[in-house]
């Protein structure tokens, strides 16, 4: 049998030595016990490479073998009286490599991302782990090379690695991908009306990572209109006093809005 010894590099191949002379190598062979007799374990490897070890006991360690790589096993006796008797060939995978070009690509309006990578040519399975900067985690798991992590909460910034794994091996972590959600939407919205220019004053308590909001006033036939300002107060004008809005402001940090601040109803008078 052949043990792919992870992330050290080395397969650990071992067999027997049947009585009578006979060998049960990688898989089984034949080999003879009298006189001196070697055994020689070699690998090729899905890229063509060739790694070797001797030993006339039951086992020795391949070294020099590379993650994200398929190697095929034949041990071989040579004694002195018979040489090139060989096992049938056994077929191993050393551990996936980590991840290469991880990419987020971020929902605002979902809270999720999509995590994206260079597919590995030995793993069967992804793990993905997102760690927020207050602690709490996100993961999913997935037999792609992608993967989308949901219920990712506002305003924080996340880092992302990969790991790939098989059967036999989890590999080493990809490097951390960082990203960050969109602003959470704005709260403690109030409304201050000044008649006598048909205006309203709005405010509200501001976002971490915001650099710009939009104030927004909709009466009952849908007609909007809006306010903008990098501070968390605008102003809205033009409106009619004696008609009832619906006032609401939307966080940004330039690259995703925030959902809409609970509502304000109020009429000018």
């Amino acid at each position: 049998m052949a043990i792919p010894e992870c992330d050290s590099g080395s397969i650990l191949v071992q067999w027997e030595i049947m009585e009578g002379g006979e060998g049960s190598g990688a898989g089984s062979g034949e080999g003879s016990s009298e006189g001196s007799t070697i055994y020689t374990a070699t690998a090729e490897g899905s890229d063509h490479t060739y790694l070797s070890c001797s030993n006339p006991g039951i086992e020795c360690t391949l070294h020099g073998a590379q993650c994200d790589l398929h190697y095929t096993i034949i041990v071989s006796a040579t004694s002195d009286h018979c040489s090139s008797l060989r096992s049938p060939p056994l077929k191993i995978s050393m551990e996936p490599c980590p991840p290469q070009e991880v990419n987020v690509s971020a929902s605002c309006e979902e809270h999720s991302a999509l995590v994206s990578w260079t597919p590995s040519l030995v793993a069967t399975t992804y793990s993905v782990v997102a760690m927020a900067a207050d602690g709490h985690t996100h993961s999913c798991d997935s037999p792609y090379a992608n993967c989308s992590l949901s219920g990712l909460h506002c305003d924080e910034q996340y880092a992302v690695h990969v790991t790939a794994s098989h059967e036999d091996c989890t590999g080493q972590a990809s490097h951390n991908v960082t990203f960050s959600t969109g602003p959470c939407q704005p709260d403690g919205l109030w409304v201050t009306f000044h008649c006598n220019n048909q205006s309203a004053v709005l405010s509200w308590t501001p976002s971490d990572h915001a650099i710009n909001y939009y104030g927004c006033a909709q009466d009952g036939s849908g007609q909007m209109l809006y306010c903008h300002n990098t501070n968390p107060t605008c102003t809205i004008t033009n409106l009619d006093c004696g008609t009832l809005y619906n006032f609401t402001v939307q966080a940004s940090d330039g690259d995703c809005n925030s959902s809409f601040s609970d509502p304000v109803d109020s009429v000018p008078s």
